[in-house]
């Protein structure tokens, strides 16, 4: 097999959902750190990015023979993804925050 650095990000993907950890290890180096820079530059909060990103790749990890993408764009999928969580993360915020408004009143 050639080696994972050289390979495209669908070939990636296309191991990860056969539960390749090597492929797996190279797409979280690959995107770690873009990823945390955009989860922090809206977040603001070092834990809460570091979160955010960590619930993309676990999710990445259990759903990666689920995933197809079109344009073969990785990096696309996985910031989009990272937003996504970054708005569950803000709505959850902002219900908890009513709710104890609530209970104070």
């Amino acid at each position: 097999m050639s080696d994972l650095h050289q390979m495209t990000d669908i070939e990636l993907l296309h191991l990860l959902g056969q539960g390749d950890a090597g492929a797996f290890r190279v797409v979280f180096l690959k995107y770690n750190r873009q990823l945390y820079a955009a989860a922090y530059n809206k977040l603001r909060d070092r834990e809460e990015a570091k979160d955010a990103v960590q619930d993309v790749f676990a999710k990445l990890w259990s759903k990666a023979s689920g995933i197809s993408l079109r344009n073969a764009d990785l990096s696309s999928y996985l910031h989009s993804a990272v937003r996504h969580r970054i708005l569950d993360m803000l709505s959850k915020k902002k219900s908890a925050g009513n709710y104890l408004e609530k209970l104070q009143d």
